[in-house]
């Protein structure tokens, strides 16, 4: 089998990063000028996982391309994810959006438009009744509402502790961590701040009573601990399940090197916990990034 030589990875990596900041030194200008008002020098921390030491600054967007502040182009194949579907500022979108902004925007009142909106989407869906949200949390919230509304159920609702922690990233079954029979859920919030900033965090909530059993916290900036987590089983045999939770972007070792940790639970004793880290940057770069299947990975 050949091996990779790691040596001539960090040295062609270092070469990638140092020709990255000479093609983009309008990005790292303005990076570095973020820095002192922006955490971690973006306005949203997602932003800041980029491959080099900055991000890129856009420009402009016209359709399917976009243009940096360094005047280099791209085809854009995320595209807003997905807000952007249809290419970005369309002529008749932007017309459509001038308009409305000359009338007001964010009266938190109906308007006839939202009604035309509707009245299309049942159309074109089949579907008769519509609701519009501003994210996807909102959206899953209100599901949770109307789910409750026609079952007449309790439903079990957590929330994460402050706004941006990125909690319900991964929630998961862990098994029966307290011993009382019944699985309890593991829940990570990735972009969890309370210790260090986007250091993350991970909650083990109780199965049957709901409550909130312990929480796992990283104090490491930008470790993103708690991006997966998922329950192990029984990995050391002592009768009680464990968990695997991640930290896909640690840097302990290397630029996004990874880091994986392990807890291992005995009843109501304190839980052990063991870490596994890669030794280089260019070993595993973000091989913690998720674990779909701890049971097959052990």
């Amino acid at each position: 089998m050949q091996t990779i030589d790691r040596k001539r990875l960090r040295q062609l990596h270092a070469r990638e990063l140092q020709q990255f900041t000479a093609q983009h030194p309008r990005s790292a200008a303005l990076h570095d000028r973020a820095a002192a008002s922006m955490v971690a020098g973006v306005p949203m921390p997602w932003m800041a996982r980029w491959a080099g030491r900055f991000p890129v600054y856009v420009r402009q967007a016209v359709g399917a391309r976009i243009i940096d502040v360094d005047g280099h182009e791209y085809v854009d194949l995320c595209l807003g994810d997905t807000g952007s579907m249809g290419g970005h500022s369309p002529p008749s979108v932007v017309s459509a959006v001038q308009a409305q902004v000359a009338r007001g925007i964010t009266m938190m009142l109906p308007t006839e438009d939202s009604i035309v909106v509707a009245e299309e989407l049942a159309h074109r869906f089949r579907l008769p009744y519509w609701q519009f949200t501003l994210s996807a949390t909102d959206a899953n919230r209100s599901v949770l509402r109307i789910a409750r509304q026609i079952t007449g159920r309790r439903l079990w609702t957590l929330t994460g502790e402050s706004r941006g922690d990125g909690f319900g990233t991964s929630p998961s079954v862990a098994g029966d961590i307290d011993g009382d029979g019944y699985a309890d859920l593991i829940v990570g919030a990735w972009q969890y701040g309370g210790a260090a900033v986007s250091g993350g965090r991970a909650y083990l909530y109780s199965g049957r009573t709901h409550e909130l059993l312990r929480t796992y916290t990283c104090r490491i900036p930008g470790d993103n601990f708690g991006f997966d987590a998922v329950g192990l089983g029984d990995v050391d045999g002592d009768g009680v399940d464990d968990l695997l939770i991640t930290s896909g972007w640690s840097a302990v070792s290397g630029h996004h090197s990874g880091r994986v940790f392990l807890s291992f639970h005995r009843g109501s004793q304190r839980a052990r916990h063991r870490r596994i880290e890669a030794r280089s940057a260019d070993a595993v770069g973000c091989a913690a990034y998720q674990v779909s299947s701890a049971r097959t990975l052990c």
